[in-house]
């Protein structure tokens, strides 16, 4: 199963298509083909996709901020509803209990103090 944004898809966001490109490649190596799961976009503050106009927030900088990786994985994990905000979600425990049709269907919108590298 392969995630993909649902920025342009109209479908729910548990349903599974198959990318025709990879699903040509695959049948043409005797592979199974592969199933994508459409994951809720970031919106921006304003509401709109998250682009570049919005700033770059990289994990060092999050990093700079004090928060931890497993603090970043876990608010990515709550934000498509595979995990209870606040929860620590490692990443065995995500693999374990994955399943699209728990991915929420609603976009997460960032805040602008998520937007703004920390101060140097």
């Amino acid at each position: 199963m392969r995630p993909r944004g649902s920025a342009k898809s109209s479908a729910a966001p548990t349903s599974s298509r198959l990318h025709p490109a990879s699903s040509s490649f695959a049948r043409a190596l005797g592979l199974p083909e592969p199933a994508f799961a459409h994951v809720p976009i970031l919106h921006g503050p304003d509401g709109r996709r998250l682009a570049k106009r919005h700033g770059a927030v990289t994990l060092a900088e999050r990093r700079e901020r004090g928060e931890s990786p497993a603090e970043v994985r876990s608010w990515l994990a709550a934000s498509v509803g595979l995990a209870e905000p606040g929860d620590a979600a490692d990443t065995a425990g995500l693999l374990a209990r994955f399943k699209p049709e728990r991915l929420s269907g609603c976009a997460t919108r960032l805040g602008f103090d998520e937007l703004t590298p920390a101060a140097a």
